[in-house]
């Protein structure tokens, strides 16, 4: 590929960080808005996307505390210490508030498909552009410098497609099987 087939990543994408969640906003498990923090990454159902979360806020409590709303499709990540480290990356399904220790990245014009977007930054080792030594960090600076590949906007739907399609038949297998161990633990009780 030549110079010109590529792109810097602020081309396709912004950056946007997140809020600080006071603790006494957190703990609520119903609301208009999910609030989500790191260890929503891990909950069944969030294996690629972000489905479920443990805190929810109010849409008032959102506009008095000037939160700030990450659109749908956006891919969240995190952006400090040891969870930067493992390289994980979610899309949002639904307008949500996201902590300080997280960072959204939405979709601009030459980024045809958010979806595209998610594997592209799946596949880049923020390891490698991280600063601080004790407690790695992302800057918004650094984020926006990084080439990448520049695929034509039907390439990038194809590609969404297909790897699209290929987890979400992951994500299907993992529940049945969290179905079928539940399914062997009951039967094991009932013994």
């Amino acid at each position: 590929m030549t110079e010109s087939n590529y792109l810097i990543l602020g081309d396709l994408c912004t950056f946007t960080a997140g809020n600080a969640f006071k603790t006494e906003f957190q703990g609520n498990p119903s609301g208009d808005l999910p609030f989500i923090k790191v260890s929503d990454f891990e909950l069944l159902g969030n294996k690629y996307k972000i489905n479920h979360a443990n805190n929810w806020i109010s849409s008032e409590l959102a506009l008095t505390e000037r939160f700030k709303r990450h659109e749908a499709n956006s891919i969240v990540f995190a952006k400090i210490g040891v969870a930067l480290t493992s390289n994980r990356r979610r899309i949002l399904t639904r307008d949500t508030i996201i902590d300080n220790n997280l960072m959204c990245a939405t979709a601009k014009e030459y980024c045809s498909d958010p979806l595209f977007l998610y594997y592209l930054l799946s596949n880049l080792d923020f390891n490698l552009i991280s600063s601080g030594s004790a407690i790695p960090y992302l800057t918004v600076a650094d984020l926006r410098e990084i080439p990448v590949p520049y695929h034509s906007s039907t390439n990038q739907k194809a590609i969404a497609h297909i790897l699209g399609t290929l987890d979400d038949k992951i994500e299907l297998n993992q529940k049945m099987n969290q179905t079928l161990e539940d399914i062997a633990k009951a039967i094991f009780k009932s013994w």
